[in-house]
């Protein structure tokens, strides 16, 4: 195989075309994270993302998005909430051997899709990215809830959502509404929590280019909340053919005992599941109002691939050391440092 390290620049739209159609015969990779379209998203920000694309006969048959980090280990491309190699269904190849070719010494991992075969010998935590199944339509969603002895949360939300039209207007939903000003609202409410961990420019860029993605397999969403004429929320998601990815929502502070931010989510739970979403992903997350409304989960898993013996034994030491001084949170499953796979 031939692997090639590409920009933005240089990934064709027959390319494109050859990345969407292992997207097509690979129902594992539903997610919009995993199109073309988010890779070229954030590589037209960030300089330092890069595409590894396996070639075969003339065709392109793996992609491997990553950003390029220190001392050359790769990481997940910025705010994106799943890793994967794009490829077949059935893939096994040498990831080691991969990896190398991109001119990378590593990888790091921590929003891995865990169902990738050949990546499991390197898990050394799996988590999970709650869903919200709607393949049956919204109303077969809520009695499920209701007998699963889980309607609790939705109903005192329902139950605001009443108050807030009676305080304030009717509730009006835009699935889509891609205006430059209703973003950097979104951006202006958010700011703070997002202050320390993102470049204010860099978050607004790469949400500005999703904001104007529209294929198939990743289109974005800025919804917007209204009650009356007012602004309640405002959510920057992105769908695939069949799932909805819940991922930057803000809400105005103003409205904020209604519980706008979980309004937001079950309007576009009742307006999506007719426009063919048959997924919600909440993301990676244990937080309460995902542990009610979810129906199921993707795994995920954490880990790193070294193409070094020498930098392994180092990283596990660095991590272990790290442990000690400031152990973790308890996880859902923790592994043994991970068996060393074929070279």
């Amino acid at each position: 195989m031939e692997v090639k390290v590409l920009s933005a620049n240089d990934l064709s739209p027959e390319l494109q075309q050859q990345w969407r159609g292992i997207l097509e015969n690979n129902d594992e990779l539903a997610s919009p994270f995993f199109a073309p379209e988010y890779f070229l998203s954030v590589a037209r920000v960030i300089p330092k993302a890069c595409l590894g694309v396996g070639v075969e006969g003339g065709k392109a048959v793996i992609f491997f998005p990553f950003e390029r980090g220190d001392a050359a280990i790769g990481q997940r491309l910025r705010l994106c909430d799943y890793q994967a190699f794009i490829a077949p269904k059935n893939f096994d190849g040498n990831v080691r051997a991969f990896l190398r070719a991109c001119g990378l010494r590593g990888w790091d991992f921590d929003h891995l899709l865990a169902s990738q075969t050949a990546l499991q010998p390197f898990h050394r935590l799996r988590v999970e990215s709650p869903i919200m199944d709607l393949s049956e339509g919204f109303d077969a969603y809520l009695a499920e809830r209701k007998a699963s002895g889980r309607m609790e949360l939705i109903k005192r939300c329902q139950s605001k959502m009443r108050k807030l039209e009676r305080e304030a207007g009717p509730i009006r939903l835009e699935i889509h509404q891609p205006e430059d000003a209703i973003l950097r609202q979104l951006l202006a409410w958010r700011g703070a929590k997002y202050q320390s961990r993102h470049s204010d420019e860099i978050f607004e860029g790469i949400l500005q280019n999703v904001m104007r993605a529209d294929g198939l397999h990743c289109r974005g969403t800025l919804s917007v909340l209204y009650a009356g004429e007012q602004i309640v929320s405002a959510h920057m998601g992105l769908r695939s053919v069949s799932t909805w990815h819940w991922w930057v929502p803000a809400y105005n502070p103003q409205f904020e005992k209604y519980s706008p931010g979980l309004t937001m989510l079950l309007k576009m739970a009742e307006n999506m599941a007719p426009a063919g979403v048959r997924i919600i992903d909440f993301g990676r997350g244990d937080q309460d109002y995902k542990t009610h409304l979810k129906t199921g989960a993707i795994g995920l898993a954490e880990g790193s691939i070294e193409i070094s013996p020498w930098l392994a034994a180092f990283r596990i030491l660095k991590r272990t050391v790290r442990q000690w001084i400031k152990p973790r949170a308890v996880p859902i499953e923790t592994l043994a440092p991970a068996p060393q796979a074929k070279a």
